[in-house]
C-alpha cells in the first residue's frame, strides 16, 4: 500500500514540475517580448490563469484515474488475499 502512496507523489510532482516550466517558460516570453507594459501584463494573467486552469484539469483527471486504478485492485487484492488465507488453513491441515 505504501507504493501506491509513492506512485501518487511521483505523479504529482511531474504535474507540479511542468505546471512550474511552462510558467515559467511562458512569462520569460512574455516578459522578453517587445510590448508595452499593461498589454504584457495583461498577457501574462491570462497565461498564467489558463495555466492554472490546465494543471487543475491534468490534476483531476490524473486522480480520477488514480482513484479508478485502486478501485479496480481492490477486489483483485481481496481476493489474492483470501485465497492465501485459504492456502495457510489447507496447510494448517495438512501438517496438523
Amino acid at each position: 500500500m505504501s507504493d501506491e502512496g509513492h506512485g501518487n507523489d511521483g505523479i504529482i510532482a511531474l504535474l507540479a514540475g511542468l505546471g512550474v516550466g511552462m510558467l515559467i517558460g511562458a512569462t520569460t516570453a512574455l516578459l522578453l517580448a517587445p510590448r508595452p507594459g499593461h498589454e504584457t501584463r495583461a498577457q501574462v494573467k491570462e497565461t498564467l490563469d489558463g495555466s492554472v486552469n490546465r494543471i487543475r484539469n491534468s490534476l483531476e483527471q490524473t486522480r480520477a484515474k488514480v482513484d479508478e486504478l485502486i478501485a479496480s485492485r481492490r477486489p483483485s487484492t481481496e481476493a489474492s488475499h483470501a485465497g492465501d488465507v485459504a492456502g495457510v488453513t489447507e496447510e494448517s491441515a495438512e501438517t496438523g
